[in-house]
């Protein structure tokens, strides 16, 4: 049971309320060591095709602070932005948090 001191709402509730310019955060491993991380996540997401850290950084290809990813969906451009650093988000970026990719032990 989900202890809670708001009602949960749907996800039609959720986007009704949003601004129309909400950009939803994807966040990504700070490692370097990490599978996907910010080196990677952008053509992953955006093209389907993964390459390796290594590969995107011996392109020449800057690793900014913070990317941008943009979709089709639904006939309409969406699109997210992707972070590897939680503590620069601020307090009301939390609830638009989409996606987190993580690497780790297994618990």
């Amino acid at each position: 049971m989900l202890a809670t001191s708001q009602p949960v709402k749907s996800t039609t509730q959720m986007s009704s309320n949003r601004p129309s310019r909400w950009e939803p955060i994807i966040v990504v491993p700070q490692a370097h060591s990490s599978l996907i991380n910010k080196w990677n996540a952008k053509m992953l997401l955006e093209e389907g095709k993964y390459r390796s850290k290594e590969e995107v950084r011996k392109s020449g290809a800057d690793m900014d602070s913070v990317s941008t990813v943009a979709r089709m969906e639904e006939q309409e451009l969406q699109r997210y932005r992707i972070v590897d650093n939680v503590d620069a988000l601020k307090d009301d970026e939390w609830n638009r948090i989409v996606a987190v990719f993580v690497q780790g032990p297994a618990w």
